[in-house]
């Protein structure tokens, strides 16, 4: 293997991916990114994939501060091939990491997502099965939540998806979903829906329950969505509740106790 990629992982990986470089495909990837100013270096997610392997097998040995440190490089050199390639590595050092390596995250979270896609592809593949191998930084979508930037907020969900999907961490996928399914961006009321219809398969009733408290102000898309995840006749049931109701702490709705 060769000693480049651990001296200087950018320019390992920027000289690997340069002789794979399609303009033409370049072109296209730009043109259809839901943001301008976006650069492409034009190579399709398979060579992406085998660039990665090939450079983190060599870095890797050096432990997972210089993994990390790695990704950081490849995050500031504003090329989404480069960013791709940083979240692969860091989902692969994840088993290595602890509940420190949080503000790593949070870091990468304020700097380096600049659409939904971003906030997924780190949400669900890298901080998502980091949170659920250190339940100590379990607290963290929370604060994202209620992030000023909605990129950070479509994140917080994202993250909690790998949880939802396992049937873990209740209270947490619960109190996100409560902070962001009334979210003033589509993008982020969706994410929120998303969490729970994922939700909803671990936990039926819990979820049902949820809807059927805040069923005056929550989103009819928000509210459709999730019920195509519950069982058959959920909106019916949840729409025609005629339980009396109250403001919960979030600005939601719960049921008061009789």
């Amino acid at each position: 293997m060769e000693s480049t990629p651990l001296k200087d992982p950018a320019a390992a990986v920027l000289s690997r991916l340069a002789s794979r470089a399609d303009r033409a495909y370049a072109s296209r990837r730009a043109e259809r990114a839901t943001e301008t100013g976006r650069v492409f270096l034009g190579i399709r997610m398979p060579e992406i994939r085998t660039v990665a392997r090939e450079t983190y097998a060599a870095l890797a040995p050096r432990g997972a501060e210089d993994v990390l440190a790695g990704c950081e490089s490849l995050l500031e050199t504003g090329i989404e091939e480069c960013k791709s390639i940083a979240f692969i590595w860091a989902r692969l050092i994840t088993p290595s990491l602890d509940s420190d390596h949080v503000a790593v995250f949070d870091r990468w979270m304020e700097t380096h997502l600049r659409d939904w896609d971003d906030a997924d592809v780190l949400g669900i593949q890298v901080v998502g099965p980091y949170l659920l191998m250190t339940p100590d930084a379990v607290h963290a979508p929370k604060v994202w939540a209620r992030h000023d930037r909605w990129q950070v907020r479509r994140a917080a969900s994202s993250c909690l998806v790998p949880a939802a999907k396992t049937g873990r961490y209740q209270d947490h996928v619960l109190d996100v979903a409560e902070l962001l399914y009334r979210d003033p961006v589509p993008l982020v009321r969706m994410g929120a829906a998303r969490l729970l219809a994922t939700a909803a398969r671990a936990w039926k009733d819990v979820i049902e329950s949820f809807l059927r408290e805040r069923r005056r102000v929550v989103p009819p898309s928000v509210l459709r969505r999730v019920c195509d995840a519950l069982p058959e006749g959920a909106y019916e049931r949840i729409k025609e509740d005629p339980s009396e109701e109250g403001v919960c702490r979030y600005g939601g709705l719960y049921r008061k106790e009789m």
